[in-house]
Order: C-alpha cells, then sequence, then structure tokens
C-alpha cells in the first residue's frame, strides 16, 4: 500500500449528520477519501431528505481527491429508466427530489471500483464466486479481469440483460447463490486469495473482517437510522484504524 493518508467512508443513508463527516475529513486532512455508496434511502424518509442527500453529492462530487462509489440505493436513482436497477426504498418521488439537483454528468463521476495498490474499494464486495482465473492470480491480472466485467455489466444493464456485477443473493431476496458488486451480504461474502478487499453494505456494530489465504477483508457498514454516520477508516500504508466520528479510535490499528 502507498504510505499516503485514506479516509474512507462507509454507507450514509441519507444521514442527517453529513456536517460531522466533513469536519472528520477536514480534520484527518488525507490525500484522498473514498465512499463506500449508498447515500440515498432510509426508513421513512421523504424527498426533502433526498434532496439535502442530492446537494451534499453534487458539493462531494466536484471536490478533487474523492472518490464515491455506487451503491445498490444509488443505481436506481442513477438508471430509474432501467427496472432492473430499482432497489427497496426506492419512489419516484425521491427520484424526481434527486434528479433536479444531480444532472447526467454528476451520475458519471461514480463508479463500481476504486483500487489503491492491492486493495479493492467497492459497495459490497467481490466474492470469489466471481473471480475468475485461476485460484493464485496476481492482483496485475484480476483488476485486469474485473475492468473487463464492468464493461460488460454496464452493457448489460442497459438493455436489461442480467449480469453477476448487479446480481442480487438469497440473503438479500434475490435469485443468485451469491451477490455481486453492488449486492453481495457479508454472509455470502468468501474470500478471494491474494486480494485485499473493503466494502460497505451490511450492516454491522464496528465492520466485519473475513481473513483469507493471504487476503485482508473489511464490511464497514455502521450508520445508525437514529444517529446517522457513525465511524469512518484511516488507511496509512499497512495500518488500518477505524474511528468514531469524533475522531476517537475503537478498535486497534489493524493490518492489510
Amino acid at each position: 500500500m502507498s504510505s499516503e493518508r485514506l479516509f474512507v467512508c462507509p454507507d450514509l443513508h441519507e444521514a442527517r449528520n453529513l456536517d460531522e463527516v466533513e469536519a472528520a475529513i477536514r480534520r484527518e486532512a488525507p490525500a484522498r477519501t473514498i465512499f463506500l455508496g449508498d447515500y440515498f434511502d432510509e426508513f421513512d424518509d421523504t424527498p426533502e431528505d433526498a434532496a439535502r442527500t442530492a446537494a451534499w453529492l453534487k458539493s462531494s462530487l466536484a471536490q478533487p481527491n474523492r472518490v464515491h462509489l455506487w451503491g445498490n440505493h444509488d443505481l436506481a436513482y442513477g438508471f430509474s429508466e432501467i427496472h432492473e436497477a430499482w432497489c427497496s426504498g426506492f419512489t419516484w418521488e425521491k427520484c424526481n427530489a434527486i434528479n433536479a439537483v444531480l444532472s447526467p454528468d454528476d451520475w458519471t463521476k461514480l463508479q463500481l471500483t476504486h483500487w489503491e495498490d492491492n486493495v479493492l474499494f467497492s459497495h459490497a464486495g467481490w466474492s470469489k464466486e466471481f473471480s475468475g482465473g485461476p485460484s493464485r492470480a496476481k492482483v496485475s491480472e484480476r483488476r485486469r479481469h474485473l475492468t473487463s466485467e464492468e464493461v460488460g455489466a454496464w452493457r448489460c444493464l442497459k438493455i436489461g440483460k442480467r449480469h453477476w456485477i448487479f446480481g442480487v443473493g438469497y440473503n438479500r431476496g434475490g435469485t443468485e447463490m451469491c451477490g455481486g458488486l453492488l449486492w453481495c451480504d457479508v454472509r455470502e461474502f468468501v474470500p478471494i486469495p491474494g486480494l485485499n478487499q473493503i466494502f460497505g453494505h451490511t450492516p454491522g456494530n464496528l465492520g466485519t473482517v473475513k481473513s483469507g489465504r493471504d487476503s485482508f477483508n473489511l464490511c464497514l457498514d455502521t450508520c445508525s437510522r437514529e444517529t446517522g454516520a457513525r465511524h469512518y477508516l484511516i488507511i496509512e500504508g499497512r495500518g488500518v484504524q477505524l474511528k468514531r466520528l469524533g475522531g476517537e479510535a475503537c478498535r486497534p490499528v489493524l493490518r492489510i
């Protein structure tokens, strides 16, 4: 891993304390900030809540050194005309409010994946079931494979054709054995040998660590319906530190 300081923000789901998230980013002064997706949808939210989050997201997308990943709850609003992209919580009222703020160009700035050296960031994780190639493939080979798969996934989505990247597993009410990059539940996730991953999507109190052969995997979705965003990660070199939004460390430093 690079020695640069990274700030990783898990699922937000229209958190009402986005000002605290921004304060934490300013305090930590990272080289890059990576958002793991799911900016929208929460229980009993309103179009006004959606519009407020959209205004924050538009501002965040315009800032340099920030990476914004797609979440399953975001895809529905970015591709509302495609029924296969819809997710629980979607309403046309919220969709109209969001897209009155976000332009088509804004949506193009979101990514399915982001790489930092040998670490893959995605919304829900890349499970071994879909890894392709030999079990001992190099990270560079895996990266080329996944990049190719992403291109194919967008083509499939736009014509309503199934692709594993957008697939939904049994644990989330789908028909697949395992979900794809936007839907993989941590209960389905199987580490890929030699590949380190950080992702969100599956709620947990302090995140779930899954060890694999020569791989570090952390599922970080600690957003609370009552309190909003609660934690973030700081990554420097091989060290991974989970912190509360106020800046207090709440877990020993992990090693990638």
